[in-house]
């Protein structure tokens, strides 16, 4: 083997942690951002900037975050070993509800 079993998976879990602050904050940074309307003024006013990102490519983020966070949720955590309770899952995400 090239690889011992436990350091690729050890090297998943970090990989996709990683997607998974980058896309985090990607979702903000790109909500703030300005950007050049079609008469060549910068915007940066945040109410349009964030009308603009959510009609454009705020879908796409969002939908690259989830299924991060699905990779995660049922991928890494198996292979890191932890004993997953779907339980304690549901508990600790509920109380992130708003």
């Amino acid at each position: 083997q090239v690889f011992e079993t436990e350091e690729l998976s050890r090297a998943i879990v970090v990989a996709t942690t990683a997607g998974l602050f980058y896309w985090s904050a990607d979702l903000v940074v790109q909500s703030l951002t300005g950007y050049w309307t079609t008469s060549g003024k910068l915007e940066m006013q945040p109410s349009s900037i964030a009308r603009v990102y959510f009609r454009g490519w705020f879908g796409v983020d969002l939908m690259i975050l989830f299924l991060d966070v699905a990779t995660f949720l049922v991928v890494d955590l198996s292979l890191g070993g932890s004993n997953f309770d779907a339980g304690a899952a549901k508990t600790s995400t509920s109380s992130l509800r708003m």
